[in-house]
């Protein structure tokens, strides 16, 4: 959903019996751009009928980490301990919010918990994130810095080293999660990633484990966050180096992965997507155990890739999709990601649908 679109929806729930050209001359635009956001809403199953009936409209709810991503790509080979010409963006990021938009972007109705400074970087997250189609009503706002998120990249795009201040997501404790209690109870799923604190993850497993819940692991100092919590997690998303973290051990081939997926599947995981970069992702339940992999020819940067990927993965799960579909959809997604400049309408249904053909599925063995 649009930032407009949400403003006509909040019109409409304010008054249903509002005309177009009420809502027209309320926002300030013209009675067939309101129309057009009419439309669209409706075929969101926003609105249904002619008396603007509400619709349904539970959705998703993302909890976890929204920061300023600055990022440094070195333009030659990268020098260590020398300064190195490249090019400087800052954009906003973090693994929950990322995912968020990503799941805007798919239509999907997306709520973000997170934690904001009053500062112009926590301004900067919330007037992005409404322009993005998340609702950035339940934010967490306070005194401390708004996260900011670090990274330098080599000539391929390819994370060296990054570096992260991000005290403020610990401020996102049970107390205030327990004062969103009736919205969380109303999603359809739950996501959340592995910057929260290992109390309020656990909190959330626990109280909501009758949900769908996903969780990204962000890295493999936080992947630790999630042991005793996961019986409670339905899917998980954990890179090498996080699953290596999880299990105690290295992981070198297929029978170590195999090894590693069993393990957490037998402590209550039901999905595990196991990213194992240019090797593709395995994706494991208890009975199934599917590969999928593409040629990537121009890769532009890996940053977000494994967001898509989970994205993909949300949706399809929504969708009620067969695992071959989930796998091969997600895989997609992150394909997209790494081939492509951030661009809207990048992660539709259709586009996606239209790079699956290209994404091998392999049917594997326990």
């Amino acid at each position: 959903m649009t930032r407009r679109e949400k403003e006509v929806l909040d019109l409409i729930k304010t008054n249903p019996m509002i005309s177009q050209n009420e809502l027209a001359a309320s926002l300030g635009i013209s009675r067939s751009s309101v129309a057009v956001h009419i439309s669209s809403l409706t075929k969101k199953g926003l609105l249904r009928g002619r008396a603007y009936i509400l619709g349904h409209e539970p959705g998703v709810i993302v909890i976890g980490g929204c920061n300023l991503d600055m990022e440094g790509r070195s333009l030659g080979r990268l020098k260590l301990g020398d300064s190195n010409p490249g090019i400087f963006t800052t954009t906003p990021g973090g693994v929950a919010r990322n995912i968020a938009e990503n799941l805007a972007e798919m239509d999907l109705s997306v709520k973000l918990i997170t934690a904001l400074g009053r500062d112009d970087g926590g301004q900067m997250l919330k007037s992005n994130g409404e322009e993005a189609g998340i609702d950035m009503d339940h934010v967490l706002y306070s005194e401390t810095p708004s996260s900011v998120y670090l990274s330098v990249h080599d000539e391929q795009g390819e994370m060296v080293v990054a570096i992260n201040q991000m005290e403020i997501i610990k401020e996102l404790k049970r107390d205030f999660l327990q004062k969103k209690d009736e919205l969380i109870k109303q999603a359809n799923l739950l996501v959340m990633d592995a910057n929260l604190e290992e109390e309020t993850i656990d909190h959330l497993c626990r109280t909501y484990q009758d949900k769908m819940i996903f969780v990204d692991l962000v890295s493999a100092a936080k992947a630790k966050k999630i042991k005793r919590s996961l019986p409670y997690i339905y899917a998980m998303k954990p890179n090498l180096i996080e699953m290596e973290a999880l299990v105690g051990r290295e992981l070198i081939n297929l029978e170590d992965y195999k090894s590693a997926l069993k393990e957490l599947l037998e402590l209550g995981v039901k999905e595990i997507y196991l990213t194992l970069g240019a090797e593709g992702v395995l994706v494991a339940t208890n009975s199934r155990l599917i590969k999928v992999s593409a040629q990537v020819d121009n890769i532009k940067s890996v940053t977000g890739a494994g967001d898509a990927f989970l994205s993909g993965a949300i949706y399809s799960s929504l969708k009620g999709w067969k695992l071959e579909r989930l796998a091969s959809f997600s895989q997609a997604a992150a394909l997209l990601t790494l081939e492509n400049e951030k661009a809207s309408g990048l992660l539709k249904e259709d586009r996606i649908e239209k790079r699956r053909k290209d994404v091998e599925v392999e049917i594997l063995s326990w």
